[in-house]
């Protein structure tokens, strides 16, 4: 008898088995942070995820792991995919060619290093005169030549910044490893000059420039500095009140700069190439620059605005010059970032799950219609007769600037309470109680 159960368990699991194997099945994973759509995945997907919060990580794996794979891989790994930290580039195995393959090219990124024996070599060929020059533009001919060691080839990508307006950069392949000389060529404007120290020397005096190899800051930085000349322009700002940016500036959304800039005005003594820029503010910024040809009062510059606005708040932002007096200036820039605005229609409110009197809410949500005036983060909140709706830091986006309805689902989760006996406007229709959404 016993014999016989063991038989038939065998069987059933067995069918069981031959069921599931045979079984196709496409999936999809959501983490609720995408409202009102579907739960069935796309039909030409075998899995379909769905976040506008999270990301999917692969295995994460340095270039001596990746490669201890090698001798397991047959045909049936091919197109077997990895994330390279060595390199931070995705890898894919290709039978065909027998070799890991980078998402970045058809070789990774170089293993590559500022040479710490050659700091001393590390310098500026300007494309004028001895050295480089505030206000002057610089040109692919200004060159900042520097050694670096290379242990695997690749593609580079090296950048050479200042906090004075201007850079360096090179891109291209090292198809050799060991000691290489490069050439970064000069993109940019420097807004400070400064004067050598004594008996003429630059030594130590200038910009500090901070080494990026393939997007990563340099381990090795070598304490270079780049000395900029002063040059013979000067001006001051002239303002009797504060100078207010132009257009408007919202929470995530790219400044423009048609409609996004502050106009100032120079009293110029000394002609010349000009930069100015403000301090920063919630990830706004403005910058102008051009020539002042000739002495003369109450000029007219544009500064441009750069960048994303990250929060809303108001500021002044400092002035900072290249005027060989006067380079900071008491003169400022207001700046007001909008913060979050909405309107929400609870009469196109939209309850999911079934509501019974005297029950415990469990999986019961509430759609609400929100229409967005300017984007940002709000928190939800409805509450009925002890019930209550809510859904926090949720980001509102601003599809079309320029209309006057966009629309964004978001669903709010309720607080698991037990139904009224008596509640029928919670059961059965839309709430119209607009005052009990706070933000």
């Amino acid at each position: 008898m016993k014999n016989i159960k063991y038989y038939i368990l065998f069987t059933l699991l067995f069918s069981f088995g031959s069921v599931f194997a045979q079984q196709t099945h496409n999936t999809k994973i959501k983490d609720g942070s995408v409202s009102n759509t579907a739960s069935i995945p796309s039909s030409n997907a075998i899995l379909e995820l769905e976040s506008t919060e999270k990301g999917f990580l692969l295995p994460r794996m340095t270039d001596n792991q990746r490669d201890l794979l090698k001798s397991k891989l047959t045909a049936e790994g091919n197109g077997l995919t990895i994330y390279n930290t060595t390199t931070d580039c995705i890898n894919y195995w290709s039978t065909l060619k027998n070799e890991w393959l980078s998402l970045c090219g058809s070789l990774s990124p170089a293993v590559v290093e500022i040479d710490p024996v050659q700091c001393n070599s590390i310098k500026i060929s300007p494309s004028e005169g001895s050295t480089l020059l505030q206000g002057r533009f610089l040109t692919p001919q200004d060159i900042l030549f520097v050694d670096v060691y290379v242990s695997a080839i690749g593609t580079y990508d090296i950048s050479a910044t200042t906090e004075n307006g201007y850079y360096f950069s090179a891109a291209g392949t090292f198809m050799n490893t060991g000691s290489m000389r490069i050439a970064l060529t000069g993109v940019g404007t420097p807004i400070k000059g400064y004067d050598p120290g004594a008996g003429g020397s630059t030594a130590n005096i200038g910009d500090v420039v901070t080494f990026y190899i393939n997007g990563k800051k340099a381990v090795n930085q070598c304490g270079f500095k780049a000395f900029v000349k002063k040059a013979a322009i000067e001006y001051t700002i002239e303002c009797s009140n504060v100078f207010t940016a132009q257009g408007q500036y919202l929470i995530g959304v790219p400044v423009n700069q048609t409609e996004n800039y502050v106009d100032i005005q120079l009293n110029v003594t000394q002609p010349g190439a000009y930069r100015i820029k403000t301090t920063s503010y919630n990830g706004v910024t403005f910058n102008g620059s051009g020539r002042l040809d000739k002495i003369e009062n109450n000029k007219t510059v544009r500064l441009y605005a750069e960048g994303v606005p990250t929060a809303a708040g108001v500021s002044s932002l400092s002035l900072e010059t290249n005027s060989n007096t006067n380079s900071t200036s008491s003169c400022k820039v207001g700046l007001t970032i909008a913060g979050v605005d909405y309107s929400v229609d609870l009469s196109k409110s939209l309850h999911k799950g079934e509501y019974m009197q005297g029950s415990t809410l469990t999986d019961q949500t509430l759609v609400i219609a929100v229409n967005v005036k300017k984007p940002g983060k709000a928190n939800f909140k409805l509450d009925s007769g002890g019930v209550s709706f809510s859904a926090n830091n949720i980001s509102l986006e601003l599809k079309d600037v320029s209309s006057t309805s966009n629309i964004q689902y978001v669903t709010l989760l309720n607080n698991k309470a037990v139904l009224p006996i008596k509640n029928e406007l919670l059961i059965s229709g839309p709430i119209n109680d607009t005052k009990s959404i706070a933000s």
